[in-house]
């Protein structure tokens, strides 16, 4: 009997790990590793997705209704599974109990109903000079900011920065296209990114988030990156998942309501404009992107009507519900009382009958 239990616990390891180094590397790292959980927008049947102007527009001309909203749970043990099991060579695809799962772009762009595109995006931020990336800083943060060089030699921008539109994307790419941990300061790819994704710029988002997965796969330490995405790859792809093994519910959606908390950042000054280190600066003449940065700062009264709005027609729903409820409480009791007569039948009795004979 212990025999039998043992060779079936032996058949269930070999069947989760592909090689001795898979379990080995599961036990010391991957078990031990948190997870960077995907969020996305909390969309609506209406016709704006009940969501902002400058979200919509970047979601209907781009195809990212699936790709940008809010993703479903993960399944914990699974994505272990997966990056325990992750191939050291070039592979496409790992082994996670005993199926093979793609993780290719052209797999997970199909995931996503998106096109296996071009990606513009890589040589165009190759190719960028010093004057290029100056101007990029006009696009996506208020005038005056300048970047910042860490330590490590990283140039970066202050989070509180950006301009409204440039905040609610990097807080969207930072767990769905260029995963980061990083709160108070956004690295120079990001901000490429951000300028990317609202300039219209062609992007290849299955390419750009297999290469974070093998990124990833390839580090001892940090958080597991797209748990859900592998968890629905998982899915797609029939590996036996049971229903009783651990779920972890993602968090953070981006509802309306959390669009504004984003654009109201505290470490903003509301009414100048502040550099990176948060210290006034004097205004100048106005630069050639102003106008269209004005059309950005635009972005929070829209986000506070659309809030606003929304928070009508809850008091009109509730005030509906509530005389609803009020009329079916006074028909209720009022059947307890003995009802008016009816003029004239009721009134008049037998006289009524008599004259209409």
């Amino acid at each position: 009997m212990r025999r039998a239990k043992s060779m079936a616990r032996r058949a269930n390891l070999m069947e989760k790990f592909v090689t001795s180094e898979s379990q080995k590397r599961y036990n010391s790292e991957t078990c031990n590793r948190s997870f960077c959980g995907e969020k996305g927008f909390l969309f609506k049947k209406a016709e704006d997705l009940g969501m902002p102007r400058f979200v919509c527009n970047v979601v209907e001309s781009r195809s990212w209704r699936d790709f940008a909203k809010h993703p479903q749970p993960t399944v914990i043990p699974v994505v272990r599974e997966f990056y325990a099991n992750f191939p050291n060579d070039a592979s496409e695809w790992v082994y996670v109990r005993g199926s093979r799962v793609l993780f290719d772009s052209r797999t997970i762009n199909s995931f996503f109903q998106l096109q296996d595109v071009e990606d513009g995006y890589e040589d165009y931020v190759s190719a960028l000079e010093d004057h290029e990336w100056a101007e990029m800083l006009l696009r996506v943060c208020v005038p005056g900011t300048q970047w910042e060089k860490s330590y490590q030699g990283a140039w970066t921008v202050n989070r509180a920065s950006l301009l409204p539109t440039a905040k609610v994307w990097y807080h969207f790419l930072k767990t769905r296209l260029l995963p980061s941990t990083h709160g108070k300061t956004v690295s120079k790819d990001r901000i490429a990114m951000v300028d990317a994704i609202i300039s219209g710029m062609h992007i290849n988002v299955g390419r750009v988030i297999s290469e974070q997965i093998r990124v990833c796969a390839n580090r001892k330490k940090g958080s597991l990156l797209f748990p859900s995405l592998i968890s629905a790859l998982c899915f797609e792809h029939n590996v036996p998942i049971s229903d009783e093994e651990e779920r972890l519910k993602l968090g953070g959606v981006r509802s309306q309501a959390a669009i504004a908390r984003i654009i109201q950042d505290k470490g903003e000054e509301q009414g100048h404009a502040t550099g990176p280190s948060g210290s006034r600066q004097q205004q100048g003449p106005l630069p050639s992107g102003h106008f269209g940065q004005i059309e950005q700062r635009l972005s929070l009264i829209e986000v506070q009507q659309a809030l606003f709005i929304q928070q009508q027609q809850e008091m009109w729903n509730y005030q509906r519900k509530r005389d609803i409820a009020l009329q079916k409480k006074l028909r209720r009791n009022s059947r307890q009382f003995f009802s008016f007569p009816q003029f004239p039948t009721d009134s008049l009795g037998s006289q009524f009958d008599e004259a209409h004979q």
